[in-house]
Parts: structure tokens; sequence; C-alpha cells
């Protein structure tokens, strides 16, 4: 084997040295004389608990999967954070899609009905089969697969593209679970470890993944806790429940108000704070436009006093038109950023197409967005402060 004492200082630095060990994927231990320390390779085999924890599950994005370092990893919590419709939901089942190839999916719906969410994979299925088979008007929404009235105004025709749609996802969709809230009677934590287990025990699965939408809506069982309290309990609950159960929880989580008409960060997070410290990933879904005009420098702030309001109301103006824009082309520009991840760097980001009519996210091919030129706006605001204004931008 190889020896820690052979090449190591006696004056190393052991959290430093920890942290080498487990960035080379290496464990440490004492041989079997106990005198000397060693290192070992992890054993690669399925038996390998140790191993099996660092098992990536692919996004179905190959510049989310790279950034993710391979994809979701086993035993992990995992949140992805948004602000009302912006496609929290329909990204989780298309995430869920790719999911199922090779794995088992259980979600657990507390917001929409199991008929909502089928429908939604089902609009999003017409969508792909119609562009692939070149017959755009056989694609169709949600209330098209879910309403009688509405479906029966379609052709014959439709109607079949349909039924083989909706044929085809209970094909794919065999190893999917969808528990659906009662909302007299939300779920609760441990009412999801109980199923949780309950399952395994009864289906043998092992390759199982969790999805909660949302955390905000579950019940708390102690009603001396207040929100915040309830929220961190459940995060650190749901860490317990991922690690013991040998699988992947993925949670939704929602924003404080005052988030909703900005590029989300950890602070953004609503009463959740434990969030930040046990989460092993948070991804954030917000407009493009938000990121495009996100501050560049430390000196914004300084910059933005000057001109604060107009600024604003600028800022703002944009970022409406722009909504609308992609609204109209029947579209919302949306970027996945990586706020936290425990294996790798964060503040990473992967720019979608979020077809809102057929629920479906595509991966645009060049990442880096069109900024908005921010000092460009700052020079229009004011004439008179033009050269000061060139001179203080900080980008």
């Amino acid at each position: 084997g190889f020896f820690a004492k052979d090449s190591i200082s006696d004056n190393i630095d052991l959290h430093s040295f920890a942290r080498w060990l487990m960035i080379h994927d290496i464990i440490c231990s004492t041989d079997p004389s106990g005198s000397n320390l060693y290192l070992s390779k992890y054993d690669n085999s399925p038996s390998s608990g140790v191993s099996n924890k660092y098992k990536t599950i692919s996004s179905g994005s190959k510049e989310l999967d790279k950034a993710l370092e391979g994809g979701f990893f086993k035993q992990s919590t995992n949140y992805i954070l948004g602000a009302p419709s912006v496609g929290k939901t329909t990204y989780a089942l298309n995430l869920v899609e790719n999911f199922l190839q090779d794995n088992y999916v259980m979600y657990f719906s507390l917001e929409m009905s199991k008929r909502e969410l089928i429908a939604k994979s089902v609009s999003r299925l017409t969508r792909i089969r119609a562009e692939k088979d070149n017959k755009p008007n056989f694609n169709t929404d949600t209330i098209g697969v879910i309403q009688a009235k509405k479906f029966n105004q379609f052709s014959e025709d439709k109607k079949q593209y349909i039924n083989e749609s909706i044929d085809l996802y209970f094909t794919y969709a065999k190893n999917m679970f969808i528990f659906e809230s009662n909302p007299r009677k939300r779920f609760t934590v441990e009412d999801i470890e109980k199923i949780i287990i309950n399952h395994k025990q009864k289906t043998g699965q092992k390759d199982i993944i969790v999805i909660i939408d949302y955390l905000q809506i579950m019940k708390s069982t102690d009603t001396h806790l207040n929100e915040k309290q309830f929220i961190d309990n459940t995060i650190t609950t749901l860490k317990g429940i991922a690690t013991e159960n040998d699988i992947t929880v993925i949670a939704i989580s929602s924003l404080n108000r005052a988030s909703y008409d900005k590029e989300t960060d950890l602070t953004s997070l609503k009463e959740s704070g434990a969030i930040e410290y046990t989460s092993d990933l948070v991804l954030a879904l917000d407009y493009t436009i938000y990121k495009e005009l996100s501050p560049k420098g430390d000196r914004y702030n300084e910059i933005l006093s000057k001109q604060e309001a107009e600024l604003i109301s600028k800022k703002n103006k944009l970022i409406a038109e722009s909504i609308k824009e992609d609204n109209d082309k029947g579209y919302k520009r949306v970027s996945l950023t990586i706020l936290k991840h425990r294996y790798g760097e964060s503040r990473q980001y992967t720019n979608f197409k979020f077809f809102i009519r057929n629920n479906l996210f595509t991966e645009l091919k060049n990442n880096e967005p069109n900024f908005t030129d921010l000092g460009e706006m700052l020079k229009e605001s004011s004439k008179k402060q033009t050269e000061e204004l060139s001179q203080d931008l900080p980008f």
C-alpha cells in the first residue's frame, strides 16, 4: 500500500489531509499491524455502500451534468428554488422523465392532482412527437389532454395522436409512483418517510428518487414550532431519510416575496435557513433576464445609489418587456443556477427555453447569455453624469 508516513509531513494540517482524501476518492485506515496509516481505493462493487453514495444520476442536460460532476448524487438532498410560475414543477417533471430510464421515482404532490401531473407529461410528449413527425398541429396543451370538452373538439386524427401519447406515457412511466396529498390532510415528513420505507419493503426497489412538490406546503406534527423551525426540522429529517434509505431526495421550495422580481440567491429562501447548511445541492430557477441584469461588481450599489429610482424603473421595464416578448413567442427564457454544490463549484448555470403550452424545457446550445449592458442603462439615465459613471463602472 501507499504509506502516509513516507510522503506526508508530520506537521500536515489534518483537516486539509482529510479533504485531500475525499477529493481523491480514497479511504484512510490503519494497516493490519495497527502501526501505519495507509490509503486504499474505494471498493467500486455495487455492494460498496461508500461508492454507492457517490453514484450519480443524469439530469438529461449535458451542461448541467457537467456542472454537477455527473448529475444528482445518491443519498443526497437537493432543492429547486424559484418564484411562482417560473416552471419549478414542470422542470421537476422533465427531470423525472429522464430519471425513469434507470430508476424508480416516488413523486409526492402536495399541490397538483395526479391527473394534472400526468396531463402535463402527456402534453409534453405530444410536442416532442409532433416535432419529430413534422405534425405541428398535433401538439396540445394540458387542458386539451385533461378536459373532455376541449378534447372532443379535436379532429379524430389528433384525438388518436393524443391517445397514442397517453399510451406511450404509461409505457415509460411504469416505474413512477405519484402520491397525491389530500388538501385537508397534507403529508407530513413522517408520512413521507413511512411511505418510502413501506414501498421499499414491498417492492424491493433500490434505485429510488423522491420528488417533493413542494416543501412549504407540508404539514407539521408539532404545533409548537413556528414556520422557520418547522422547515428547518423538515430539511434535517429529509437528509436523514436520504442517507438511511440510500435514496436521492429532490424538493421544490418557494422564495420569500421580496425575491420574486430578482435573481435568486441563498438569502431568497423562504423560512428555510437550514437548506444552506444541510443540503447537498441548491438550484435556482430564474427568468434569464434577471441574470442578464444582475450586478457585476462590488461598486454596483454605490453607483446605483446615485440614480437608484430611475435605474430601477428602467430595469423593471426591461424585465417586463423581455418576459412579455418571450411569452408572445410561446416560451420563457429561464436559467438554472447552482447556488450550492457540496461536491463541486457553485454559480455555474444552464439556460433553457421553457415552452409553456407544452410543459417542455429545452437546453439552449449557447450557454452564455447576451448580457444587457447595464452600464449603458446607467449612462442614459443622466447625460450630466455620463463621464463620471463611465469612470466608476466596475465592468
